[in-house]
């Protein structure tokens, strides 16, 4: 009896161990140190700020002077340059997909989206985007998206959204001169100020931009068009967007992440 206890235990532990270790996949990915290279070039190289290269010391238990050309080192995505957004709230089947690697499953909040990854959402899935200037993002059911470009500075921000199919609604912190938000479709660009907004392509590829606050410029087939709040606009794939007009039904849209 103390026997077959025993053993019980240890097949749990040994099922939480495998759970904890698949966990913590693709938090981090191994670079090797190249000739030359110090703590201070990994962190410029690396790093989104030089000011994060004391963490990546301490995530691989090493000091500075042990830095040397052959030694592969693991580069948390929570500081890396290639971090975009972090998941706020999900609900539903939510897939992610970034470069090379295969389809994946989002299971929690938390979890770092990098720079390219693509996003897709099913019948029932939905999921709520912060990025780190306090920007929100969220992409409703049925969607496909892509996060094209994140850089974020002291000096300014330049962020790139696709939508492949579906709608997103952003609540954009105010852009410093420099900056530059734009969200994309197959018919239309959004420039954005800072401001909420709604963007959506349909099956048949027509955009729909509505805006709630402040104001975006859309531009399509050479024509550009400012779009204040309030106001909504539709782009066919190849003619000129649309006359802006009234929000017939407004959204009413709730944010389910803290």
């Amino acid at each position: 009896m103390v026997k077959s206890i025993l053993s019980s235990m240890t097949l749990l532990l040994l099922i939480a161990t495998l759970g904890f270790t698949r966990a913590g996949t693709g938090d981090y990915k191994v670079v090797t140190v190249r000739k030359g290279e110090n703590i201070d070039k990994l962190a410029q190289r690396y790093l989104k700020s030089t000011r994060f290269k004391s963490d990546l010391l301490r995530y691989n238990h090493l000091k500075a002077s042990q830095i040397r050309p052959g030694l592969r080192i693991k580069i948390p995505y929570s500081i890396s340059k290639e971090m975009a957004a972090k998941v706020k709230f999900l609900k539903g089947i939510v897939y992610r997909k970034t470069r090379n690697a295969p389809w994946r499953t989002i299971r929690r909040s938390g979890s770092i989206l990098l720079q390219n990854d693509t996003i897709k959402t099913g019948r029932n899935g939905m999921l709520e985007l912060r990025f780190e200037d306090g920007s929100d993002l969220k992409i409703f059911k049925n969607s496909s998206i892509s996060l094209q470009e994140y850089k974020y500075s002291k000096s300014g921000r330049k962020v790139n959204i696709r939508i492949h199919k579906g709608g997103l609604f952003a609540n954009v912190s105010k852009l410093k001169k420099g900056s530059r938000f734009h969200v994309s479709t197959v018919s239309a660009v959004v420039g954005v100020r800072g401001t909420s907004f709604y963007v959506s392509v349909s099956p048949r590829r027509v955009t729909k931009v509505e805006v709630y606050k402040g104001s975006v410029t859309v531009t399509a087939s050479r024509k550009r068009i400012e779009l204040l709040a309030g106001y909504e606009t539709t782009v066919e794939r190849g003619k000129q967007p649309r006359k802006p007009r009234k929000i017939k039904i407004p959204r009413k849209i709730q944010w389910l992440g803290r």
